[in-house]
């Protein structure tokens, strides 16, 4: 039988000893004991069935209860008591009767959850009873023979099918969990690869913008120039404590949710006001609206309406006229929060912003792509009227 050849191609624990379900277990041991209960009593009450004396069939009963026990708790030793129990009908030479049908159901249960060798034993036992017993029992010819062997074969297929089965699933699952596992050891790499780099080279540079922004404003005796320093200082040291939070989330990332740490302690209000004070330190005109109940925005929207607020407040800084009028609204409402920073663009002849800094686009994109987690849509684009206007709006409860 091709299932008996160990081949690369069988999934593996495929003759790896199994448990029956509990429940089963129990009705297989309670059908044997209420089936060999009633017999006992009829063969003591009403004498033997043909099988010896009332003593050999009360020892009958108590080995097919063994049996069964067997096949129930543990199938990779049936084939002891099925040995007996075939040796026994041998020797008594009486018509077998139930008990061939009752070893063709214990085949397929040792076909399903015996060991390799605990299933090839009590197969070729039982193989060589049936072709015996015409020697040894009376009206048991060739015929009988041939068709048992051949109805022995069911109980058998069913038996290994369903093994190949639930071992190929077993196989199967652990392939994928070996895959995930691996997916995430190699993402994890990545992140710390990422977040060494990130705290080489850019915290590094942070920390010395930082530093040098406190020593001017300390050198520095022009009240101006100390305000411009302290403001950088600020900056800088926002950036640095914005960067930590970053590489601490991607070396331990959270299992539960995308909502950073911090978020429940993020005032939105005082975050408009914190960057409408810096536009207005740089020359900026800001008028401010807040609309609704900001304190009704859940915690993982918080963190993304304030990263809105920083990269439209940095766009203005890059990109933005000098000394411009700059408009930022956040309100609440239908059960979504809708924040807009408006702005004007510089001349076509002014081109300062160019030259001093570069247009990635990957703030804007990357702000798109957290939005969109959001199930949220974030709109942004100059106007005719000479402004650039970024709008997000994101749902209050986003779903899944």
């Amino acid at each position: 039988m091709v299932l008996l050849r160990s081949t690369t191609s069988l999934p593996e624990g495929l003759w790896r000893a199994r448990r029956l379900p509990q429940a089963l277990r129990l009705v297989i041991l309670a059908i044997a004991l209420v089936g060999n209960g009633v017999t006992a009593w009829r063969v003591t009450n009403q004498g033997p069935d043909g099988f010896g004396t009332v003593e050999a069939e009360l020892a009958l009963c108590v080995l097919d209860v063994f049996l069964w026990a067997t096949v129930a708790f543990a199938p990779s030793r049936a084939w002891i008591p099925a040995l007996l129990l075939q040796a026994f009908l041998l020797l008594t030479g009486a018509d077998p009767g139930s008990f061939t049908i009752e070893l063709l159901v214990m085949m397929g249960f040792v076909a399903f959850a015996a060991s390799r060798h605990a299933f090839v034993i009590p197969l070729v036992s039982t193989v060589l009873w049936t072709l015996m017993l015409p020697r040894t029992a009376d009206g048991v010819g060739t015929a009988l023979v041939v068709a048992y062997l051949a109805l022995l074969v069911v109980p058998v297929v069913i038996g290994l099918s369903l093994r190949y089965l639930l071992a190929r699933r077993e196989q199967d699952t652990a392939t994928i969990a070996d895959f995930e596992t691996s997916t995430r050891a190699a993402l994890k790499e990545q992140r710390d690869g990422l977040a060494r780099e990130l705290h080489d080279i850019v915290a590094h540079d942070l920390t010395v913008i930082a530093m040098q922004a406190s020593a001017g404003a300390i050198r520095t005796k022009d009240p101006d120039e100390r305000e411009s320093f302290t403001v950088i200082g600020d900056s800088a040291r926002s950036a640095l404590d914005d960067l930590r939070l970053l590489l601490q989330i991607m070396r331990e990332p959270r299992q539960g949710g995308d909502i950073d740490p911090p978020a429940a302690g993020i005032d939105l209000a005082g975050e408009i006001a914190e960057v409408a004070g810096q536009l207005e330190e740089l020359g900026h005109r800001v008028t401010t609206h807040v609309g609704g109940d900001l304190s009704a925005i859940p915690d993982g929207v918080r963190t993304t309406v304030r990263r809105v607020l920083r990269e439209g407040t940095t766009n203005v800084l890059k990109h933005g006229a000098d000394r411009s009028e700059v408009s930022i609204s956040t309100v609440v409402q239908d059960q979504q929060v809708v924040t807009t920073i408006t702005s004007a663009l510089p001349e076509v002849s002014d081109q300062r912003t160019l030259r001093h800094f570069g247009r990635s686009g990957f703030g804007l994109i990357g702000l798109r792509e957290r939005v969109q987690l959001l199930r949220g849509r974030l709109e942004s684009g100059p106007q005719e009227d000479g402004t650039f206007v970024l709008t997000v709006l994101l749902p209050l409860r986003p779903s899944s």
